[in-house]
């Protein structure tokens, strides 16, 4: 394991990889949304930090340590209904408008609305 695998490891173990929605310099229809689904990571948990990083680059690995990748902003969601474990899917998106993007998240079981943010566009 490498010096900077190890550097990258969160206090339980795990590495945070770049998973990206949207290619930097596609032409887009404003309002269009980028979406991915995602589970809980622990069947307790009953929360999530969902961190929206961003590059100039075309492609990255890492959202730690990685030149060039910088924080925008995150989204915190309750998860309260951990009876159902690890099934419970969340839609994570992203809007680009004009001068903004909104961030939200979806419980994909009841269609509602966990939380949305939104960040102004000055990057």
């Amino acid at each position: 394991m490498g010096q900077d695998e190890e550097r990258r490891r969160t206090p339980d173990g795990k590495i945070f990889c770049f998973h990206k929605l949207a290619q930097r310099r596609t032409q887009v229809e404003v309002i269009r949304e980028f979406s991915a689904r995602c589970y809980p990571v622990r069947p307790n948990q009953t929360s999530a930090l969902f961190k929206i990083y961003y590059t100039p680059k075309d492609s990255a690995m890492f959202c730690y340590n990685e030149p060039g990748v910088r924080l925008l902003g995150h989204l915190r969601i309750k998860m309260p209904d951990i009876e159902l474990g690890l099934n419970r899917p969340i839609e994570f998106s992203l809007t680009f408008a004009n001068m903004e993007i909104k961030a939200k998240a979806i419980n994909k079981l009841n269609g509602r609305l966990y939380d949305e943010t939104t960040f102004d566009l000055d990057i």
